[in-house]
């Protein structure tokens, strides 16, 4: 399944490489190891694992910086804990700017300010 859902990506890939643009890819990757001195109270607790994430975000400008495709997504895997591995498509979408107002379609986050009363 995983395969297939890289296919489908290349081709849009393909398809915004074509203008002349400008684009960045950023992330990052870790490694956590885990050790605990005392033995388990259970038999199906372990005493040791490791865990591997990695993190990437992609933005693509085009059409002289009107226009913007973006797209981030982690993911982790942990030896010991099932529930802990997991992959999450944080933001898909693209942005289109016109003379009076915006675009956005995908999905994206958006944070709203915290208004607090002075008393």
């Amino acid at each position: 399944m995983a395969n297939r859902k890289i296919l489908a990506f290349f081709p849009l890939m393909a398809v915004l490489s074509q203008a002349p643009v400008a684009n960045e890819l950023t992330g990052y990757a870790g490694l956590e190891a885990r050790a605990f001195t005392a033995d388990p109270a259970d038999s199906i607790q372990s005493d040791a694992g490791i865990s591997a994430s990695l993190s990437l975000e992609y933005y693509r400008d085009l059409d002289d910086g009107n226009q913007r495709f973006v797209a981030s997504a982690f993911g982790r895997w942990d030896s010991e804990d099932g529930e802990r591995s997991h992959g999450d498509l944080g933001e898909l979408y693209w942005w289109k700017a016109y003379d009076s107002f915006e675009l956005y379609a995908g999905v994206r986050k958006v944070f709203g300010g915290l208004l607090k009363p002075c008393i």
